[in-house]
């Protein structure tokens, strides 16, 4: 069995500590008691190291995309002449956006169910359109913000305008494997 801990070293122990492990469903049985113990979130995964690459790759980005969007928000905020204390104390009002956010995601994404979202492709392209605006108004690095409009209009030239913005994970798939 091989495994990822995805958490910090004073997380261990606890309930909702995750450890994700691949290995065959024999090893899980066998060995879940004592990974759950580590981490009682702990999950198998599959059975092919190559998983946990994947995972941790896909689980660190969504961590570091919420990273890196606080790091360009604090520049455009400073740009505008914003202080980044300003910023950073309102960063929690907007991390409420976060479980509605993860929801719409999980509504959509796992299952491809892209119609009738509670905002579509085209109402994130056009906010996403006047961010990048923001941006370049702010003479800011907007690589960023760029590559969220990119995707948004990629999905759209795919004709997916009324669908999920969680769509482009299709869209971005199709283009790999072209």
């Amino acid at each position: 069995m091989l495994g990822i801990i995805n958490a910090y070293p004073h997380m261990i122990g606890k309930e909702d500590t995750v450890l994700s492990v691949v290995g065959t469903e024999e090893q899980w049985k066998t060995y879940s008691p004592i990974i759950t113990v580590m981490g009682g979130a702990s999950v198998h995964v599959g059975n092919q190291a190559g998983m946990l690459a994947a995972l941790f790759a896909g689980l660190f980005t969504v961590r570091q995309g919420f990273m890196w969007g606080m790091i360009y928000g604090a520049l455009a905020c400073r740009k505008a002449g914003i202080s980044t204390q300003t910023f950073s104390d309102l960063v929690p009002i907007s991390m409420g956006m976060m479980k509605p956010y993860y929801d719409y995601f999980a509504e959509t994404a796992p299952t491809a169910s892209y119609d009738d979202p509670p905002a579509t492709m085209q109402t994130y392209a056009a906010a996403l359109e006047d961010v990048l605006a923001s941006f370049e108004a702010l003479d800011a690095r907007d690589e960023l913000p760029r590559l969220f409009v990119e995707m948004a209009h990629k999905g759209m030239a795919e004709g997916l305008g009324d669908k999920a913005l969680t769509a482009v994970i299709d869209v971005l798939e199709r283009e790999t494997e072209a």
